[in-house]
């Protein structure tokens, strides 16, 4: 292999990018925020709203809100949204 061409396959496999498709469980949104219960609302609320969500979220009754199964109460626009906002607050921890 080419000494280009390594570096190139090594910064793909350091540009590792989310799943395409969005990762929901049925309970509140804030169980699927955190799972473990440990972020103070405030970090939950600064993720969703850091992705475009608050607004979201506030509509859909907060972070006790029910996710539907799958989180059929989503687009699926706001699924991977979501999805991105409990990525970026599980690497900010």
């Amino acid at each position: 292999m080419q000494a280009h061409a390594r570096g190139r396959a090594h910064r793909a496999s350091r540009s590792v990018a989310g799943a395409q498709d969005p990762v929901l469980f049925s309970g509140s949104l804030r169980s699927n925020m955190d799972p473990a219960g440990t972020q103070p609302d405030a970090a939950l609320w600064a993720a969703l709203k850091a992705v475009q969500l608050g607004g979201a979220v506030a509509r859909l009754g907060g972070l006790d809100a029910r996710m539907a199964e799958a989180g059929d109460n989503l687009s699926v626009g706001q699924r991977q949204l979501f999805c991105l906002a409990r990525r970026a607050r599980a690497h900010s921890i």
